[in-house]
C-alpha cells in the first residue's frame, strides 16, 4: 500500500486500455465507500463536446490550421496560452477520424508500449501514416502520457477546481497494466506517468487482479459466500478464480487462489496470484482485421488497400462483427453489405465505389472457427496460423489466432472454480458461452461466472478499490510477483542464472546475498543481463543458481551496460554482494555492494525502456574463437605500438620492423598472423584488435599513410558499433574524433577513409548523434559532385538509419533529383545509398526506421526514365530489389502493380536469383544477403535485429 493512502482523500484507479481507458475513484469521506467513475470530457464532433465514462484510446493529431484556429481547445486546457502547445485530440472524435484521416490518428499505443522490437522512446506513431513523419509523430511512451495527462487535467478541472486537498497529485494513484507486462513495459508506463505530472508514489496494478477486486468490492463479500461454497468447507479452504481478459489488442489469463484463514465462517480472506499467461498480443482488433481481409478478398479491386481506405474497411468490419455477435441465432439478418469508397490514385489503379456483400455465416466462421474454436485444442500445439490479419500495423501479434488454444495451454492441469470475464471483446454472450464450454470440456467442470455490474469499467473500478480493500478487515490482499526473475552470472566460465525473485514472491520482499562468492569488475564497462520466465515452476528459490536448461520459457530483458566506479581508478575484480527489494510500485530495486567497503554501493538501474536488439554477444564471440592466443596477440600489439605507440626500445623496434614495414600493410599482417581472412574474424577478436588500435587515436597524424591505415583498420574492427559488451564505452571515446575531423583533410585517400570509418560504426550511435553526422555531411550531398565532395558521404548518409525520418526522406529526394538531372558523377554511390534507403527491412534498427512506401513509390516513378542497362545506372537493379522486397506488411510493402513493374525490369537484367525471389514471396532477411548488397557492415556472428 502506498504511504500516501493514509492522508489522501481519494483512491484513484486508471485503466490505461488498448481500445478504451477509464478513471474510477473512491471518496474516503463517503461512509459507503461507493465506487464512482469520472465522466471524461472529450470532443464528440468538430463542433461539440461530451462527457462519457470511457475515453477511447485514440489520439488525433490536428493539422497546423486546426492548431492555429485552436479548434479543439477544451476548458481543461485553459492554462495553455501558446497555440503551438495545444494537445492532440483524444477520445471519441479521434476514434471516428480513423475513417476520415487515419494517417493522423494514433491507436493501439499500449501494444506498442510493450513491443521490445522497436525503440519505444522514438517518435514512430502513427505507424501507418504518410502524412506525419519525424518530429510530428509521438513515441509509444509519449502517447501513453497523453492519455494519462488527459485524465489528470479532467480530474483537476472537475474535482479540484476550488479544493487544493482534492488535487490529483495529492491522491493515491494506481494505473493498471496487463499481468503479462514485463518489467520493461511496466517501467515505461510509470515513466510515461511521471513525464506528465503524476507523483512519484504512483504505482501499478495488474488488470486481472483489478477485475477481481472490482467484483469483490461491489459484492461486499456476500456474493462470494453464496457463489463459492467451497470457501465455507474446512476441508476445502481455497478456491481458484480464472480471470479471462480479452480486450481490443491483448489477451491475458490469470489464475488467483482465495484462501480462508481460521474457522469456516471466517470472512478473513487471503488472495494469491497462482500464475499469469505470457503476453498475448491478440484481441478484438485482430478479429476486425480478419473480417476486413475477407471483405477485401471479395472486392473487384485486385490490389491491397492502404492508408485511409484500409482503415475505413477495418472500421466497417468492426461494426459488422458487433452487429453479428449481438444478434440472436434466429435473426433474419443473414447478409451484410459494405460500401467501399473509390479514390483517385496517381497510378489510376483504383476503381470507383462498390458494394461488397458478406454472409453472416462467413463472419461467424471467422470469429468462432478462427479465434474461438472448440476442437483439437489439446492435440495441436500453438503454431503459426493461416488466419489473415495477425501481422498488421507492424505489431508482433501472436502467431496462432486461436484464443481458446492459448487458454487451453494456460489451464493445462488446472480446474478453475470460478471465472471473471473482462475486456470489450467478451461483451457478446455467445463468446462467453463458447469459452465456458471449452473450459468445461477440457477441465472437467463448468466454472461459476462472477458477474460484474459494468465489465467496461471493471478494471478502473478494481484499481480504485484496491487500497480500500487492503485496509478492509475482511480481506487481506497478498500481492506477488508474476514472473521468476533471473540475473546471469559467470560460473566457471559457464553461463548460469541467479534467481533474484521467484514467481509468487510477495511485494515487500528483500534479498541480501552475502553467502555467494560473487565478484564484479570495477572501473571498466561490464554488462548485466536479466531474464524472466512466466512458466509455473515451483522449485526456484531466491539466491540459488540454476542452469539455463532448467528454466522453461525463458525471456530476455534489455541488458544494462555500466561502469562500477571505484576509488582505485584501475580495472580490478572485487568481491561484492547483492541487495534487492520488490517495491510496492510493482518494480524492483537492485544494488551491488562492495563486500570490503559496504558504504560503497552501485544501483543497477536497468534501462528497461531500451530497445533489446536481437543479437547474442556470446554467440558472436564463439564464431572464430573467444580469445586470441597470447603469442599472436603480442605480435599484433607490438606491430600496432611500432606505428602508433610511444617510441619502442631498439630491440623491439627491430623485431616489429621485421613483422611489418609499413602501416598500409598492417591488415595483411593481421590476416597472415591469424591464419584467416578478415571476414572470418569473430566479433570478439575484432574488438581485441581495436582495443590495441585505440592508442593510435591521437597518433595517426604521423603521416598520411598512418592516418589512412588507422581509419581503415579501426573502422573494420569496431564495426558496426554495437554487439560486444563494452561497445558503448568504445563508441563514447571514439566520438571525440568527429568534431575534430581528419588530420590530413585535404588528402582524398584520408577523406574517403574518414567517411568509411564513420559509416562502418554509425549503427552504434543513437539518433541524436546520427543526426549530428547527417547535418555535417548533407551540404556535401547537396553539392552532388566536386573536388571537395567524397562519394563516401552518400553511403554514410544512407547508413544513418536512426537519423530523423525527415532527413532521410530529404536525402532520398536529393539523390533522386541528382540522378534524374543527367548528372552521372558518383552514380554508383548514389544508387547504393538509394538502395539502402529503399530497403523494406532495417539493417541495424527496428521497423520504425523503414521509409514509408509512398515515398519509395514516388522515387521509383521519378527514376523510371533511367535505363538500368546503361553503365552508369547498373546499380539501379538493387534499388528495385530493395524497394520491391516482400515483407507481408501492408503498410511497408510497395503497391503490387509497382512491384510487378520492378520485376519486369529485373527480368531483363543480370541479377542473383535469390534477390529476385525475395520480391516474389516473403523470405526472412539474412546477414549474407545484406552483406552482398551493402558490403562489409556485419562482422561474423552478428545477427540482424
Amino acid at each position: 500500500m502506498v504511504s500516501e493512502s493514509a492522508t489522501a482523500r481519494y483512491f484513484i484507479g486508471i485503466d490505461l486500455g488498448t481500445t478504451n481507458s477509464a478513471l474510477s475513484y473512491i471518496d474516503t469521506y463517503d461512509a459507503d465507500a461507493k465506487l464512482q467513475t469520472l465522466a471524461i470530457l472529450q470532443w464528440d464532433d468538430e463542433q461539440s463536446t461530451i462527457r462519457q465514462m470511457t475515453l477511447p484510446s485514440f489520439i488525433y493529431i490536428p493539422s497546423k490550421a486546426e492548431q492555429r484556429r485552436q479548434q479543439f481547445r477544451l476548458p481543461i486546457h485553459s492554462e495553455v496560452d501558446d497555440p503551438a502547445a495545444l494537445k492532440p485530440v483524444l477520445g471519441k472524435f479521434a476514434r471516428e477520424q480513423m475513417i476520415k484521416q487515419s494517417g493522423r490518428v494514433i491507436h493501439s499505443s499500449k501494444s506498442w508500449l510493450c513491443h521490445g522490437g522497436v525503440d519505444r522512446n522514438q517518435n514512430i506513431l502513427p505507424w501507418h501514416s504518410d502524412e506525419l513523419i519525424g518530429e510530428k509523430r509521438y513515441s509509444p511512451k509519449a502517447a501513453a502520457g497523453l492519455i494519462l495527462e488527459h485524465f489528470r487535467l479532467c480530474w483537476d478541472h472537475y474535482m479540484a477546481k476550488d479544493d487544493e486537498e482534492a488535487q490529483f497529485i495529492r491522491q493515491s494513484l494506481i494505473i493498471t497494466v496487463p499481468a503479462s507486462f514485463d518489467e520493461a513495459a511496466q517501467r515505461l508506463t510509470l515513466e510515461a506517468a511521471a513525464s506528465v505530472g503524476y507523483p512519484s508514489h504512483t504505482r501499478l496494478l495488474e488488470e486481472p487482479q483489478a477485475a477481481f477486486y472490482s467484483w469483490l468490492a461491489e459484492q461486499k463479500l456476500s456474493a462470494l459466500n453464496k457463489q463459492l461454497p467451497e470457501l465455507l468447507q474446512s476441508e476445502s479452504p481455497s478456491t481458484k478464480v480464472l480471470v479471462c481478459d480479452i480486450g481490443g489488442g491483448t489477451t491475458d489469463f490469470s489464475l488467483l487462489s482465495i484462501h480462508r484463514d481460521g474457522s469456516p465462517d471466517s470472512k478473513e480472506l487471503k488472495i494469491y496470484r497462482e500464475r499469469v499467461s505470457n503476453h498475448i498480443l491478440l484481441g478484438g482488433d485482430n478479429i476486425d482485421l480478419a473480417i476486413a481481409h475477407k471483405l477485401e478478398s471479395k472486392s473487384t479491386q485486385a490490389t491491397k488497400l492502404r492508408g485511409s481506405r484500409w482503415a475505413t474497411l477495418i472500421a466497417e468490419a468492426r461494426q459488422l462483427k458487433e452487429r453479428c455477435l449481438s444478434s440472436s441465432n434466429d435473426s433474419n439478418e443473414t447478409t451484410y453489405y459494405v460500401s467501399l469508397a473509390g479514390q483517385e490514385h496517381s497510378s489510376q489503379l483504383f476503381s470507383n465505389q462498390e458494394t461488397i456483400a458478406i454472409e453472416r455465416q462467413e463472419i461467424e466462421a471467422i470469429v468462432f472457427d478462427g479465434f474461438f474454436p472448440e476442437k483439437d485444442l489439446a492435440t495441436n500445439s500453438l503454431e503459426e496460423s493461416t488466419q489473415a490479419g495477425l501481422g498488421e500495423w507492424g505489431l508482433p501479434y501472436a502467431r496462432d489466432s486461436r484464443i481458446t488454444a492459448h487458454l487451453y495451454q494456460f489451464l493445462r492441469g488446472e480446474q478453475p472454480d470460478a471465472v471473471i470475464f473482462v475486456g470489450g471483446s467478451l461483451n457478446p454472450q455467445r463468446i462467453r458461452s463458447r469459452l465456458l464450454s471449452v473450459i468445461e470440456h477440457y477441465c472437467g467442470k463448468r466454472p461459476i461466472v462472477l458477474e460484474s455490474s459494468d465489465p467496461n469499467l471493471a478494471i478502473a473500478k478494481g484499481a480504485a478499490a484496491f487500497i480500500w480493500l487492503k485496509q478492509s478487515q475482511d480481506t487481506q490482499l497478498t500481492e506477488t510477483s508474476a514472473r521468476h526473475l533471473f540475473l546471469e552470472v559467470e560460473n566457471n566460465k559457464n553461463r548460469t542464472l541467479l534467481c533474484l525473485i521467484p514467481q509468487g514472491q510477495a511485494v515487500g520482499f528483500q534479498l541480501h546475498l552475502r553467502e555467494l562468492d560473487l565478484q564484479a569488475f570495477v572501473n571498466r564497462q561490464v554488462v548485466f543481463r536479466l531474464f524472466y520466465s512466466s512458466s509455473k515452476q515451483d522449485h526456484f528459490e531466491a539466491g540459488k543458481l540454476y542452469q539455463f536448461s532448467e528454466v522453461k520459457d525463458l525471456q530476455r530483458l534489455p541488458p544494462l551496460q555500466q561502469v562500477l566506479s571505484h576509488p582505485s581508478k584501475k580495472p580490478a575484480l572485487i568481491r561484492v554482494e547483492l541487495q534487492l527489494a520488490l517495491l510496492d510500485t510493482g518494480l524492483f530495486q537492485l544494488f551491488c555492494i562492495n563486500q570490503d567497503d559496504p558504504e560503497q554501493r552501485w544501483e543497477l538501474d536497468f534501462d528497461l525502456s531500451a530497445q533489446d536488439r536481437d543479437f547474442d554477444t556470446e554467440g558472436a564471440s564463439s564464431a572464430g574463437g573467444h580469445e586470441l592466443q597470447s603469442g599472436l596477440l603480442e605480435q599484433i600489439r607490438l606491430a600496432i605500438k611500432f606505428f602508433y605507440g610511444k617510441k619502442l626500445a631498439p630491440a623491439d623496434q627491430e623485431k616489429a620492423r621485421k613483422l611489418v614495414s609499413q602501416p598500409s600493410k598492417l591488415l595483411g599482417f593481421f590476416e597472415e598472423t591469424l591464419g584467416a581472412s578478415r571476414d572470418s574474424w569473430s566479433l570478439h577478436i575484432l574488438r581485441q584488435i581495436w582495443d590495441e588500435l585505440e592508442i593510435g587515436m591521437n597518433r595517426r597524424n604521423r603521416s598520411v599513410d598512418h592516418e589512412a591505415s588507422w581509419l581503415l583498420l579501426s573502422g573494420y574492427c569496431l564495426r558496426p558499433g554495437f554487439g560486444a559488451d563494452r561497445d558503448p564505452d568504445r563508441m563514447q571515446k571514439v566520438w571525440s574524433l568527429f568534431q575534430h575531423g581528419p588530420e590530413f583533410s585535404k588528402e582524398a585517400r584520408v577523406q574517403d577513409q574518414w567517411w568509411i570509418f564513420w559509416r562502418r560504426i554509425a549503427a552504434g550511435f543513437d539518433s541524436e548523434l546520427q543526426n549530428v553526422i547527417f547535418d555535417k555531411i548533407f551540404p556535401q550531398v547537396k553539392k552532388g559532385r566536386g573536388r571537395d565532395v567524397s562519394q563516401e558521404v552518400f553511403l554514410l548518409a544512407a547508413s544513418l538509419e536512426r537519423a530523423s525520418m525527415n532527413k532521410r526522406i530529404q536525402l532520398g529526394n536529393t539523390i533522386v533529383a541528382q540522378l534524374t538531372s543527367g548528372d552521372k558523377d558518383y552514380s554508383d554511390a548514389k544508387l547504393w545509398a538509394l538502395a539502402r534507403l529503399c530497403s523494406r527491412f532495417s539493417l541495424h534498427s527496428g521497423p520504425e526506421t523503414v521509409v514509408r512506401p509512398a515515398f519509395i513509390e514516388q522515387w521509383l516513378e521519378n527514376l523510371s526514365s533511367l535505363n538500368a542497362q546503361q553503365k552508369h545506372y547498373q546499380r539501379l537493379k538493387y534499388v528495385l530489389v530493395q524497394a520491391a522486397r516482400i515483407t507481408g506488411e501492408r503498410e511497408i510493402d510497395i503497391h503490387p502493380k509497382l512491384r510487378q513493374h520492378c520485376l519486369d525490369i529485373l527480368a531483363k537484367l543480370a541479377i542473383e536469383d535469390e534477390l529476385v525471389d525475395a520480391c516474389k514471396r516473403y523470405q526472412k532477411p539474412t546477414t549474407e544477403a545484406y552483406a552482398k548488397l551493402f558490403g562489409e557492415d556485419l562482422p561474423l556472428g552478428l545477427r540482424l535485429a
